[in-house]
């Protein structure tokens, strides 16, 4: 898995990477390394390094019977690799100088990582991706130094014929190469995969203290651990629950010799009596070399397996608690919604009683009461009345955040037309002026949308009443990048230090004096839009006006 923010991460960071390794270097005590002239050396390489590993991204994706990009090398980690070693050799600096190098570089990609801070996953997946990607690099520098002995072997292999006088530029030469040998053997054995670099016969050439140990702790403990055995044939040869794995490995090694494909990815099981595990091989050509080579590289990744398989788990055991918690609620809603109902059924039966009552009082006894008294029963019956216009305001809002949403699209601008006849039908006398914008259209259920357009409309009429010219816009605009409609007004507006109790049922910015209503429109028209997925708020500043803007999920 390639992590997502990787990327990005290394992109930017060109300059730190290149400073932090130098400082590295300078710590190894690789002075030489360090000079002023050295920095743009350093700042190319690591350029270079970024490159490469930028381009691993897609080269992860490839797998067997898959050709990279023009242009694109097998394995941008090796090419780099083998391609920074030949530069430091024409530079005159020794082999060993590319690796240290690259440790110093492996270093600052690491520590750069650890710095962002990222989740623990993506950390980890950040980490085993910067270490596997200089392993390979480190292969290629190993790889380079491998065909500097095979042309080392040539120049001795000619240097026998030469004449007497050049014996002590041979003896030179052979001791060169006795480094290279062990400087490669050093490298490979340096590096935590199972490593083993096939020629172009599929023969083993050489294997890494990795591939030793695996063999040692598991039994297979053949001649000299393979090498100058056919690895191909081996593959040819397995049986049993194996034999389709190795197989496909003998094929995709062929179709590499070939130049069928750019890389070979296989992941398979490799049980052992004591535990489940999981390996991965990844193989390359190095056609650049002649002749071709595979460098083929098994790594284990038991852990990532096991952490997918809890993550699975986790999941299930996730979700069967979401169940089970969902049908709870469920059974709550049904329970509170039978309370609901039952209770202001009752209530109403009692108010409408009250009413009654008061409304007989006037009847039979309206002429006996003074003033006060009738004024007292009177407000008795619109009391009644107000508390039964409540109970209906609260099922309504109640109904509206259960019901089934039929999602189509919705024209609210031909809604908020003819919403706003309907108020000058109401109150023709008013002088107020409603700018409709045209074709607003969204996608949501269109019978509560149209409540929510009522709603806002009608606190707008409601809050101009006391403008001599009223002005009143709907329309849609942009904000912060998502699609907002709105509804302003000119009208009484109010102080945005409590535009939070706006939304919440009875929480009324102005006395029923002012400005009548029951102060639940504002909160059904929020919990209709939290139920299109959307949020709605206020803006507005004390007798200069307001607007209400809502989103809708698209």
């Amino acid at each position: 898995m390639v992590p997502s923010n990787l990327e990005r991460i290394i992109a930017a960071k060109g300059e730190l990477l290149a400073r932090r390794a130098m400082e590295y270097a300078r710590e190894r005590g690789l002075d030489s390394h360090c000079t002023a002239a050295s920095e743009e050396v350093w700042r190319l390489a690591i350029a270079g390094l970024s490159q490469a590993l930028l381009l691993d991204f897609s080269a992860l994706d490839e797998r067997a019977g898959r050709t990279s990009g023009p242009g694109r090398p097998a394995d941008p980690a090796t090419a780099f690799g083998a391609e920074e070693a030949r530069r430091q050799r024409a530079r005159g600096e020794p082999p060993g100088s590319s690796l240290e190098i690259m440790k110093c570089s492996r270093q600052s990609y690491l520590d750069l990582v650890r710095e962002q801070r990222l989740p623990a996953g993506e950390e980890e997946a950040s980490l085993t991706f910067v270490e596997r990607f200089f392993d390979r690099v480190e292969t290629g520098v190993c790889v380079e130094c491998a065909s500097l002995t095979n042309r080392a072997s040539a120049e001795l292999a000619s240097a026998n014929a030469l004449l007497e006088r050049e014996i002590e530029q041979h003896r030179k030469t052979e001791e060169a190469l006795v480094r290279s040998e062990r400087l490669f053997h050093a490298a490979i054995d340096a590096l935590t995969a199972n490593i083993a670099i096939l020629d172009c016969n599929g023969t083993i050439m050489a294997v890494n203290r990795a591939w030793r140990q695996f063999a040692d702790e598991n039994g297979f403990r053949g001649e000299n651990y393979g090498i100058g055995s056919s690895y191909l044939a081996v593959c040819d040869s397995a049986t049993g629950d194996d034999a389709e794995v190795a197989r496909a490995a003998a094929r995709g090694i062929r179709d590499l010799l070939a130049g069928r494909s750019a890389a070979l990815h296989l992941e398979y099981q490799c049980h052992s009596p004591d535990e489940k595990r999981w390996f991965q091989m990844r193989a390359t050509c190095l056609e650049w070399l002649e002749p071709a080579c595979v460098v083929m590289a098994h790594e284990s990744i038991t852990e990532v397996k096991r952490a997918e398989q809890e993550m699975v788990s986790f999941n299930r055991a996730l979700e069967e608690r979401v169940r089970h918690r969902t049908t709870q609620l469920e059974l709550s809603n049904r329970e509170l919604e039978g309370f609901c109902y039952a209770v202001s059924h009752d209530l109403r039966a009692h108010l409408a009683r009250l009413e009654g009552f008061g409304r007989g009082l006037l009847e039979d006894f309206g002429e006996r009461f003074d003033g006060p008294s009738r004024s007292y029963v009177e407000r008795i019956c619109r009391i009644s009345i107000d508390l039964r216009r409540v109970i209906d305001a609260l099922l309504d809002l109640s109904r509206y955040t259960r019901c089934d949403l039929v999602v189509r699209p919705v024209n609210l601008s031909d809604i908020a037309s003819a919403v706003a006849d309907e108020l000058h039908a109401v109150q023709p006398r008013r002088s107020v002026k409603v700018d409709i914008a045209p074709d607003v259209i969204v996608k949501g259920d269109p019978k509560l949308l149209a409540m929510v357009v009522r709603h806002l409309l009608e606190n707008a009429w409601k809050f101009t009443s006391q403008r001599t010219c009223a002005d009143i816009q709907f329309g849609v605009t942009t904000l912060h990048g998502m699609r907002a409609c709105f509804v302003r007004d000119n009208g009484a507006g109010f102080d945005m230090r409590y535009a939070g109790r706006l939304f919440q049922p009875f929480q009324r910015l102005h006395g029923p004096a002012e400005f009548e209503g029951l102060g639940i429109g504002l909160a059904t028209v929020q919990r209709i839009v939290q139920r299109h997925g959307g949020r709605a708020w206020a803006e507005g500043e004390v007798d200069g006006g307001a607007t209400f803007y809502f989103t809708l999920q698209e």
